[in-house]
């Protein structure tokens, strides 16, 4: 009896280790689930699963990694340093990928220096726009000013938006993560099943 129980335990601990082993098997994190947990992550190697939506096609070192379902949840993958530049045929897939978590931030002050900028910006705007009414038509002069209001209302529209990020979150800073690639997997798509007739 004593040997049968033996014989019981060690199955047992080794059929618990096998299932251990596959539960421990990474499954990618999709791009909007890595968005919520990436502070956990920073300096850390991560596998994330998204789409690369757009390459920088002057370097190919830097891809625009979205949720499929919502393009509006995105990461900035970067190529490492001794690596080779990106496929430009990786645009346009689905990709797994395992990387280091990076973290920029954008700090409160780093706001208030930008909103100081543009009011410097508009101040010297304006007063070149009055010496330009003495040289130019109105019709330049009003596709001019629109082009400058456009352009202030942009970056206003920014410095609100970044303060009010900063509100929600309690945070006097914005964190921005990257991944520096290891390793890219090209997800084959799954072609549906044919069906026997």
């Amino acid at each position: 009896m004593k040997k049968l129980l033996v014989l019981f335990i060690a199955i047992a601990s080794i059929a618990a280790c096998g299932n251990k082993n596959e539960s421990n098997e990474e499954k990618p994190l999709k791009v909007g689930e890595f968005i919520e947990v990436a502070a956990d992550y920073v300096d850390s190697v991560v596998v994330v699963e998204g789409l690369a939506e757009h390459m920088c096609a002057h370097s190919k070192r830097k891809i625009h990694f979205v949720c499929p379902a919502d393009h509006d949840l995105s990461i900035k993958l970067f190529a490492a340093k001794d690596s080779a530049d990106f496929d430009p045929d990786l645009q346009g897939k689905i990709l797994i990928v395992t990387g280091i978590v990076q973290e920029e931030r954008l700090t409160k002050e780093e706001v208030d220096q930008m909103e100081k900028e543009l009011i410097a910006e508009t101040d010297e705007e304006g007063d070149a726009e009055i010496d330009a009414e003495t040289e130019e038509s109105e019709e330049h002069i009003d596709d001019v000013e629109t082009a400058v209001d456009q352009h202030h209302m942009s970056k206003a529209g920014y410095i609100k938006e970044y303060r009010a990020t900063m509100a929600e979150s309690g945070l006097d800073y914005i964190p921005f993560y990257s991944i520096i690639v290891q390793k890219i997997v090209v997800k084959e798509t799954e072609e549906p099943a044919e069906e026997e007739k």
